[in-house]
C-alpha cells in the first residue's frame, strides 16, 4: 500500500504562511472549491 501511495501525484493542501506578524492563506492552483470545477483542471497523460 505504501508503494501505491508513493506512486501517486498527491495534492496536499496549501495551508498558511506566516510572514512577519501576518499570516496568509496559501492555496494550490491544482485544487478546486467546488466539485463541478474538477472538469476544468488540466490533466496530463503519464507514459
Amino acid at each position: 500500500m505504501v508503494n501505491a501511495v508513493n506512486a501517486q501525484n498527491l495534492i496536499l493542501p496549501g495551508g498558511t504562511a506566516k510572514i512577519g506578524t501576518k499570516e496568509y492563506n496559501v492555496q494550490m492552483n491544482g485544487s478546486t472549491d467546488a466539485v463541478a470545477a474538477l472538469n476544468d483542471l488540466p490533466t496530463a497523460k503519464r507514459v
